[in-house]
This record gives C-alpha cells, structure tokens and sequence, in this order.
C-alpha cells in the first residue's frame, strides 16, 4: 500500500515538470554520479556562513 501511495505522489509532481526541470534533475543526478557536489561545511565556509 505505501508502495501504492508513495507511487501516486510522485506521478503527481512529475505531472507538473517541465522538459527544462527534467533536465535540470538530469544534470543534478549526473553530478552527484561524478562526485561533483559539496558538504555543507564547504558551503558554509565558502559563503563566510558559520
């Protein structure tokens, strides 16, 4: 059932993306594949947030 119910949802919201959103996500997933992501420590540190 929550198989069910998770599957419904996601075909909600995919109802709602546009070719430029897919592609974003595409990409998103691709550089997550290469290692090309960062900690949030590096963000932080990188925006002068502490």
């Amino acid at each position: 059932m929550l198989e069910r119910l998770t599957g419904d949802a996601l075909e909600e919201a995919a109802e709602g993306l546009t070719d430029e959103d897919v592609r974003d996500i595409e990409e998103a997933i691709a550089d997550i594949k290469a290692g090309r992501v960062y900690t949030t420590e590096e963000v932080k540190r990188e925006l002068g947030i502490d």
